[in-house]
């Protein structure tokens, strides 16, 4: 551990400007000691502007710096928490390379959402180089919703999830499906090596669809299933077309959803928490699928769902799928 005292970091800047690599820990663990020593103190007007020469010096943007001083000083926060409920992570400056600033940006954002323990589990992934940097972005990406548009900017303080807010309650509970069903990857269809799976969120049926007698026929119809999953099982299967929508409450909007997907979709599947203990079978949709999520992260499937080999809008949600693949 790098030590806040004048020699030990002088030695370590010394050794910098001699050409020794470090790596973005060990350079966050020095301008940390540099900031809480007051180092920079008669060395520049101020921490910002020692910031500024030192990166100049050693060939780095101070906006990097700033990030690196930033992401440690989180981690250190994460670890000095850890360690008071017994867990124990190495010190920021002995960090393997694997371990990226990236990431420690995006567990911390994370952190503002999930469970004191699915913080540390992350933070055991990603010491451990066992999860990726889009697995966790998919993951900040399918909680955020539950901070309602709250960002951490300027002086205000970093927003958190309110665990007295019913809304943002259930906003986690359906993060937390979405990041069981990405992690558990085709297995919960019962298919443990498809050629080819990929689940798919934010996918937009395009094309002007006629609906019923007073739909104008030249305003397009936009459907918009809550996840869609692609899976071909055999180089000689057929693609199979899995939409998905998670409910916490079996409303007749929800229902009516549920509807609409079997036009778009081989296959419909609702997904349900188990807090929903009575499930009325006939306020279900003919041919839907019902999966229940347990509390462990386990999917139980409650009712089978029929397979459409040809539903009706099907070219509509793959032109949909198209699009997003090519970003448009």
């Amino acid at each position: 551990m790098i030590s806040s005292s004048n020699k030990q970091i002088e030695e370590a800047i010394s050794a910098i400007l001699d050409g020794k690599e470090r790596t973005w820990s060990q350079l966050a663990a020095l301008i940390i000691a540099v900031h809480e020593s007051k180092y920079w103190e008669g060395k520049s007007d101020s921490f910002s502007k020692w910031l500024d020469e030192f990166g100049k010096e050693i060939g780095y943007g101070m906006a990097t710096l700033w990030r690196y001083f930033s992401v440690g000083r989180k981690y250190n926060n994460l670890r000095r928490s850890a360690a008071f409920r017994g867990r124990e992570y190495p010190p920021l400056e002995e960090l393997q390379k694997h371990v990226s600033a990236e990431n420690f940006e995006l567990l911390e954002k994370i952190s503002r959402v999930v469970d004191e323990e699915d913080i540390y589990l992350t933070m055991d992934e990603i010491l451990a180089g066992t999860i990726r940097r889009k697995e966790l972005r998919d993951r900040w990406n399918a909680f955020k919703p539950a901070l309602e548009g709250q960002t951490a900017r300027g002086n205000i303080s970093t927003p958190k999830v309110d665990r007295k807010n019913q809304t943002q309650l259930n906003a986690i509970m359906k993060a937390k499906i979405l990041d069981a069903l990405r992690k558990l990857g085709p297995s919960w269809l019962n298919i443990q090596e498809p050629i080819y799976y990929q689940l798919l969120s934010d996918v937009v049926a395009e094309g002007r669809i006629k609906v019923g007698d007073f739909q104008n026929p030249y305003e397009p119809t936009y459907y918009a299933p809550g996840l869609v999953a692609l899976v071909k099982e055999t180089k000689y299967s057929p693609m199979v077309v899995h939409g998905i929508e998670i409910s916490l409450q079996l409303t007749p909007g929800k229902m009516k959803q549920l509807h609409e997907m079997s036009r778009y979709c081989n296959v419909a599947w609702l997904i349900i928490p188990e807090t929903i203990s009575e499930l009325d079978p006939d306020l279900i949709p003919e041919g839907v699928g019902v999966l229940g999520f347990k509390v462990n992260g386990e999917f139980v499937v409650i009712t089978e769902p029929s397979t459409d080999p040809s539903p009706s809008h099907i070219d509509h949600i793959l032109k949909g799928i198209i699009l997003k693949g090519v970003g448009a």
